[in-house]
């Protein structure tokens, strides 16, 4: 979340404020560039603050951060190095979004029934239980360009018809950061365009997806060139920016990737029922503990590259694989290198939170809570603290709650590299091959005799473990699922 005070002029003044008056579609009306000045570590991850300046250990107010006494007058101080700034381009200004009240009231099923009174009891509450923000692009590269994505039409329409028709949330806003990573062509007298994103949306109507364009990129995200690069800043203030807008208007958010998958376990049969139990216990914070799943070798299936001259097309005795067309990507990638997720997992968890609890958020912790300010204001001993944030702040159980699949894509020249690594080093091997019967074989995988037992004739190491609750419950209700949809779209 951005804090800051600037002198604005008047006309500017004027603009701004008629953002928030009217939420026009047209998009925003204002940007402005930011420089963002970083700041040392004021918290650890034992929850105990660093700075001599914030929380218990502050002893002279006033207390926090202040940047003049930090660096003086000299505005000159405050900016690091071009190179190393970070700066963000274009950011918009951009007004609350307003939707609509929920289509039945609560007198009767005929809106003529409803009083004034009513609607308006209504319309201030909130509308949804739960929402999804997503940032994608239709085509992006990695970090560094070391991995060119371009499947996000499939896994995104898979990923929407899970969210929305199996696994219950209302509605998922997606900022669509195509035209930052690929060239636009504009159609027609007003240039319009329609990347792969928004069609998908399309298919499910603006009642239940918001498409937002966002074309903002960091400039010298050129991570490892620079010293002290950017980051993926605009991801991360499309996060912020979706927490702000749309949180007011639900109990429950959360922001993730096409390729996680939110899935409720035990009884739960969507996640709405598990966070209104969690939430009459007091919870506010949900964490989704995160790995990397495997898509399942005995699953996938040769496929040439349309990249020119790839080394995929050029290879016939061992193909690249990609996944099948007839199988959904949950089923193909429902293989983890663990039964239960570990502690260590907890460094890349997504969060399902209360809006109206966590005031800011960054991307896997929810930074800024009620609770923190509260500590603070009242100076809480640091055990008194932490039991307090347990009740708000906890693990979803992974049998009788929820959990995450991670289904990164794994590309198809990238399996080229598969075929030795999955025999010598099987830790390293980046495809799946399930425990039979879902038990891991012990042994030392040194000896030759153990290590037969452990592996597949080929020799490739067994190495990850199927969800069953995934595979026998939530993977037929997704193919079922598209199916239909599938039939009423065509």
């Amino acid at each position: 979340t951005l804090s800051f005070s600037c002198p604005v002029p008047e006309r500017l003044r004027r603009v701004v404020r008629r953002e928030y008056e009217d939420d026009v579609a047209g998009g925003p009306r204002a940007y402005v560039d930011l420089a963002p000045i970083r700041t040392r570590v004021r918290i650890d991850q034992r929850e105990f603050y660093l700075d001599a300046d914030i929380g218990e250990w502050c002893r002279n107010p006033p207390c926090g951060f202040d940047a003049v006494r930090e660096w003086g007058t000299d505005g000159r101080l405050t900016v690091p190095p071009v190179e190393q700034l970070g700066r963000w381009e274009n950011l918009p200004l951009c007004g609350r979004h307003r939707p609509g009240p929920p289509d039945i009231f609560p007198s009767g099923e005929n809106d003529t029934t409803t009083t004034t009174a009513e609607k308006d009891a209504v319309t201030s509450a909130k509308k949804y239980k739960l929402v999804g923000c997503a940032w994608t692009s239709a085509s992006y590269k990695t970090r560094g360009n070391g991995r060119k994505i371009k499947d996000t039409a499939r896994r995104l329409r898979e990923w929407l018809v899970f969210h929305l028709h199996i696994a219950g949330m209302d509605h998922i806003y997606i900022y669509d950061n195509s035209s930052a990573n690929i060239d636009i062509k504009l159609d027609g007298e007003k240039g319009t365009y329609l990347s792969e994103v928004q069609m998908v949306a399309r298919e499910f109507g603006p009642d239940r997806v918001t498409v937002i364009h966002w074309p903002y990129k960091i400039c010298n995200n050129n991570f490892p060139a620079a010293p002290d690069p950017g980051d993926r800043s605009s991801q991360y203030a499309a996060e912020t920016s979706c927490r702000l807008r749309y949180g007011p208007y639900t109990e429950w958010i959360t922001f993730i990737d096409p390729d996680e998958y939110l899935i409720p376990m035990g009884k739960f049969e969507n996640l709405r029922d598990m966070l209104d139990e969690a939430g009459e216990k007091g919870t506010k914070i949900l964490s989704f503990l995160s790995m990397q799943s495997l898509p399942r070798f005995n699953m996938m299936v040769p496929i040439d590259s349309d990249e020119k001259d790839s080394i995929c097309n050029n290879s016939k005795e061992l193909p690249c694989l990609g996944p099948p067309k007839n199988a959904t990507l949950l089923q193909t990638f429902n293989c983890n290198r663990l039964k239960e997720m570990p502690s260590w997992a907890s460094r890349a968890k997504k969060q399902i939170y209360q809006p109206d609890y966590v005031l800011s958020h960054f991307v896997h912790y929810s930074t800024v809570t009620l609770g923190t300010i509260h500590r603070k204001s009242n100076n809480d001993k640091a055990r008194e603290k932490r039991a307090s944030a347990k009740k708000r702040e906890r693990a979803v159980d992974q049998h009788t709650e929820a959990v995450m699949l991670h289904a990164k894509t794994v590309l198809p020249r990238e399996t080229l590299e598969q075929y030795d690594l999955c025999i010598t080093k099987w830790s390293a091997c980046n495809l799946g091959f399930p425990h039979p019967n879902n038990v891991a074989i012990e042994g030392d995988r040194m000896d030759p005799t153990d290590r037969k037992r452990m592996s597949d004739p080929q020799g490739r190491g067994y190495n990850c473990f199927v969800n069953d609750s995934i595979e026998n419950v939530w993977v037929p209700k997704l193919a079922s699922a598209l199916e239909k949809l599938e039939n009423l779209w065509k």
